[in-house]
Protein backbone atom coordinates (compact mmCIF):
# COMPACT_ATOMS: atom_id res chain seq x y z
CA UNK A 1 0.00 0.00 0.00
CA UNK A 2 1.31 3.47 -0.91
CA UNK A 3 2.00 5.68 1.83
CA UNK A 4 1.20 8.88 1.40
CA UNK A 5 3.81 10.63 4.08
CA UNK A 6 6.95 8.37 3.00
CA UNK A 7 6.03 9.50 -0.98
CA UNK A 8 6.17 13.15 0.21
CA UNK A 9 9.10 12.57 2.06
CA UNK A 10 10.85 11.65 -0.82
CA UNK A 11 9.62 14.22 -2.75
CA UNK A 12 11.08 16.98 -0.28
CA UNK A 13 14.14 15.45 0.28
CA UNK A 14 14.58 15.51 -3.99
CA UNK A 15 13.27 18.90 -3.60
CA UNK A 16 15.93 19.85 -1.16
CA UNK A 17 18.98 18.79 -3.47
CA UNK A 18 17.13 20.38 -6.44
CA UNK A 19 17.06 23.95 -4.53
CA UNK A 20 20.91 23.62 -3.91
CA UNK A 21 21.44 22.82 -7.64
CA UNK A 22 24.01 26.03 -9.42
CA UNK A 23 23.43 24.75 -12.78
CA UNK A 24 25.87 26.18 -15.68
CA UNK A 25 26.17 25.99 -19.45
CA UNK A 26 27.73 22.71 -19.51
CA UNK A 27 25.00 20.62 -17.57
CA UNK A 28 22.65 21.13 -20.12
CA UNK A 29 21.80 19.13 -23.41
CA UNK A 30 19.53 19.44 -26.05
CA UNK A 31 16.63 16.94 -26.86
CA UNK A 32 15.01 16.24 -29.93
CA UNK A 33 12.67 19.04 -30.93
CA UNK A 34 12.30 22.97 -30.07
CA UNK A 35 13.83 24.17 -27.30
CA UNK A 36 13.52 20.86 -25.57
CA UNK A 37 16.48 20.48 -22.89
CA UNK A 38 17.21 17.89 -20.23
CA UNK A 39 19.97 18.97 -17.65
CA UNK A 40 21.93 16.53 -15.18
CA UNK A 41 19.20 17.39 -12.78
CA UNK A 42 16.62 16.04 -14.66
CA UNK A 43 18.98 12.98 -14.59
CA UNK A 44 19.51 13.20 -10.84
CA UNK A 45 16.15 14.15 -9.62
CA UNK A 46 15.27 10.95 -12.12
CA UNK A 47 17.41 8.90 -10.50
CA UNK A 48 17.45 9.60 -6.95
CA UNK A 49 13.52 9.09 -7.31
CA UNK A 50 13.12 5.82 -9.42
CA UNK A 51 15.99 4.38 -6.89
CA UNK A 52 13.92 5.52 -3.82
CA UNK A 53 10.51 5.37 -4.87
CA UNK A 54 10.60 0.85 -6.45
CA UNK A 55 12.83 0.04 -2.84
CA UNK A 56 9.97 1.47 -0.96
CA UNK A 57 7.30 0.19 -3.56
CA UNK A 58 8.89 -2.27 -5.77
CA UNK A 59 5.09 -3.43 -7.27
CA UNK A 60 5.45 -0.18 -9.11
CA UNK A 61 6.44 0.54 -12.52
CA UNK A 62 8.37 3.65 -13.14
CA UNK A 63 8.28 6.09 -16.01
CA UNK A 64 9.69 9.47 -16.53
CA UNK A 65 10.68 11.82 -19.16
CA UNK A 66 14.24 11.38 -19.32
CA UNK A 67 14.43 7.29 -18.98
CA UNK A 68 15.04 5.80 -22.70
CA UNK A 69 13.28 2.50 -21.82
CA UNK A 70 9.98 2.43 -23.04
CA UNK A 71 7.58 1.13 -20.35
CA UNK A 72 3.87 -0.25 -21.46
CA UNK A 73 1.30 0.30 -18.96
CA UNK A 74 -0.68 -2.20 -17.08
CA UNK A 75 -3.52 -1.91 -14.64
CA UNK A 76 -0.57 -2.41 -12.07
CA UNK A 77 0.24 1.06 -10.23
CA UNK A 78 2.79 3.48 -11.78
CA UNK A 79 4.64 6.67 -10.85
CA UNK A 80 5.18 9.15 -13.99
CA UNK A 81 7.69 11.27 -13.26
CA UNK A 82 8.62 14.50 -15.14
CA UNK A 83 11.51 15.45 -13.05
CA UNK A 84 11.84 19.37 -13.84
CA UNK A 85 8.36 20.32 -15.32
CA UNK A 86 9.09 23.32 -17.35
CA UNK A 87 13.35 22.70 -17.76
CA UNK A 88 13.57 25.65 -20.05
CA UNK A 89 12.26 28.05 -17.85
CA UNK A 90 14.26 26.56 -14.68
CA UNK A 91 17.84 27.06 -16.66
CA UNK A 92 16.84 31.00 -17.01
CA UNK A 93 16.06 31.35 -13.38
Amino acid sequence: MLDINKLIEFVKEDGRLLREANMTAEDVESKEGHQNFVTKYDKMSQDFLEEKLLAEWPEYTFISEEKSVQVQLTDAPAFILDPIDGTSNSMHS
